[in-house]
C-alpha cells in the first residue's frame, strides 16, 4: 500500500493550484490536511480507508523501570508512521517473540468494569503470561491493560482503525490509500479557497467532494475484505 509523505503531498497540492513561487506557508497547508483528514475519517462508510494492520513491540518496563502491565496506544512515531485515537479494534493477537519461532498468545478480553473488579492493581501481580486483557479510551487515548506484568518480549498484533493522526512535519505520512488520495487533495483545495475567500469556488468544490465520497463509499463496500499492510514497530 502506497502513502505519500506531506512533503509530495504538499507539491502536488502547489502544481494543483499554481503556487510556484511557494508562497502559501507550509504550517498553513499542514493544518488544511489535519482539518481534511479528519473530516474524512468522520464521513460515513469510509472507515477502510483507515484501517490497518500493524505489530507492535511492547515494553517490559515502564518509565521508572517498574515491570509494565498497561500501554497507552498512540503516539508512537516509527518509520514516520503515528498511531491516530483508535476506533475500533477488528483483531488482536500477542506474539511471544522469545524464541526462535513466533507463537501466539490469546488472552481473553474482559469489559473494562469486569476487569477492574478481578485486576484492581495487575502491575502488582507476578510477571508472567496475561490471560486477560482490557481495552479503555480516555481523552482520545487507548489503553491496553493486562491481568499481570509481561515476564518476557510480547508482540501485539493488532487489525484496527483510527483516526489519522495529526501530521507535523514534512516527513509524516499521509496514510491515505494513493487511490483515493484525490479526495483528500479535493478537500485540502476547497480549504485553501475558503481561506482565500473565493467562497463560490468553495461551495462548487463541496458540492463535487460529495460526490467524491459518495463514489468512494460505493467503490469500498464493493471490495473484498483482506488485511491491509503490517508495519512492525518498536516498544512502546
Amino acid at each position: 500500500m502506497e502513502y505519500d509523505s506531506a512533503e509530495d503531498f504538499i507539491k502536488e497540492f502547489r502544481q494543483r493550484i499554481g503556487d510556484t513561487t511557494c508562497e502559501i506557508p507550509v504550517k498553513d497547508i499542514l493544518s488544511w490536511i489535519n482539518t481534511a483528514l479528519r473530516r474524512l475519517a468522520r464521513s460515513k462508510g469510509l472507515d477502510k480507508l483507515f484501517t490497518y494492520h500493524d505489530t507492535f513491540e511492547l515494553a517490559r518496563l515502564d518509565k521508572d523501570g517498574a515491570a509494565a502491565a498497561s500501554w497507552k496506544l498512540k503516539g508512537l512515531e516509527t518509520d514516520n508512521i503515528q498511531l491516530g485515537m483508535i476506533i475500533d479494534i477488528k483483531s488482536i493477537m500477542l506474539l511471544d517473540t522469545s524464541g526462535c519461532c513466533m507463537e501466539g498468545i490469546h488472552p481473553c478480553y474482559i469489559p473494562m468494569d469486569w476487569f477492574r473488579r478481578e485486576h484492581p492493581f495487575p502491575e502488582r501481580e507476578c510477571p508472567g503470561t496475561p490471560c486477560a486483557f482490557t481495552l479503555n479510551q480516555f481523552g482520545g487515548v487507548t489503553q491496553i491493560t493486562f491481568d499481570r506484568p509481561i515476564s518476557r518480549p510480547l508482540s501485539l498484533d493488532m487489525i484496527y482503525s483510527a483516526f489519522p493522526p495529526r501530521i507535523k512535519t514534512l516527513k509524516d505520512l499521509v496514510r491515505v490509500p494513493y487511490a483515493y488520495s484525490d479526495i483528500l487533495m479535493e478537500a485540502v483545495v476547497i480549504l485553501f479557497n475558503q481561506e482565500a475567500q473565493d467562497y463560490s469556488f468553495a461551495r462548487a468544490g463541496w458540492e463535487d467532494w460529495d460526490f467524491f465520497i459518495a463514489e468512494a463509499r460505493e467503490m469500498l463496500a464493493r471490495q473484498h475484505s483482506g488485511l491491509p499492510l503490517r508495519y512492525m514497530r518498536g516498544s512502546f
